[in-house]
C-alpha cells in the first residue's frame, strides 16, 4: 500500500502528508502520470478556486491519469476543492467542467441560502446518513474541521454519507465504489480526522 498525494502547487500538502506518515503509510507526493500509477491510494487535497484547480490538473496532464486510476478501482479520496472537483462543473472562479466522476455541480453558500459568515470555518458536527467505509458506524457523530464558501450540489443522494448543517444542509462526504470524499478537511480534525485517514488506507477494491 502506498498513498501518493497529488501536488497542484496551489494546495498544502504538509499537514495531509504528515497525517498518512503519522499512522506509518508510506506517503509520495505525485505530480505526473507515472507518479500516479505507481501508488495505490491516490489523494486530490486542494485549496483556491475551482477553475485554478482544474487548470492545474490539465496543465500538469494529471486529468485522465487520475481518471484512469478511478476507472481501475483504486481508492481515490477528494479532500476540500478535491471532493469538490469530482463534480460535473463548478462556477468558482468563472463556469468550469469539473472531472465529472461524480453527479453534481459545485455552488457558492450564498446562492444555496446561507446569510451568514463567509467562508464557512471551524469546527462542525458532521450527521452520518449511510452506512460507509470511512466514517464512524457509532451512534456518535464526529466534530470535524471545515473551511470553505462552496459546496458539492447534487441531484443523487445515494452516494452521500454525511452532511453537516450550517443554516442548510451541506454535503460533507460522499462514497461510491471505490471513490471517496470529503468537504472538511480530516488532517486538520485531530483524532477524529486520523480514523478517517487510517480507515481510507486499509480499504482495499
Amino acid at each position: 500500500m502506498k498513498v501518493g498525494i497529488i501536488d497542484l502547487a496551489i494546495n498544502n500538502l504538509s499537514s495531509i502528508r504528515n497525517a498518512f506518515r503519522s499512522l506509518g503509510a508510506e506517503v509520495a507526493i505525485v505530480s505526473d502520470s507515472a507518479g500516479v500509477a505507481s501508488v495505490s491510494h491516490l489523494v486530490l487535497p486542494g485549496v483556491g478556486t475551482f477553475r485554478a484547480g482544474m487548470e492545474q490538473l490539465r496543465k500538469r496532464g494529471l486529468e485522465e491519469p487520475l481518471l484512469t486510476h478511478a476507472t481501475k478501482g483504486k481508492a481515490l479520496l477528494g479532500l476540500c476543492l478535491g471532493m469538490q472537483l469530482f463534480a460535473d462543473e463548478g462556477t468558482e472562479g468563472g463556469r468550469t467542467a469539473g472531472l465529472g466522476i461524480l453527479p453534481g455541480r459545485v455552488a457558492h453558500l450564498r446562492e444555496l441560502g446561507v446569510t451568514g459568515r463567509l467562508p464557512h470555518v471551524g469546527w462542525n458536527e458532521i450527521s452520518v446518513v449511510r452506512d460507509n467505509r470511512l466514517l464512524p458506524s457509532n451512534a456518535q457523530n464526529p466534530i470535524v474541521y471545515f473551511v470553505h464558501s462552496y459546496a458539492f450540489c447534487t441531484p443523487v443522494s445515494s452516494f452521500v454519507t454525511s452532511t453537516t448543517s450550517y443554516e442548510i444542509d451541506i454535503v460533507a462526504s460522499v462514497e461510491r465504489g471505490n471513490v471517496f470524499g470529503m468537504q472538511f478537511h480530516p488532517e486538520k480534525s485531530q483524532r477524529s480526522g486520523l480514523e478517517i485517514l487510517e480507515r481510507f488506507i486499509k480499504v482495499t477494491c
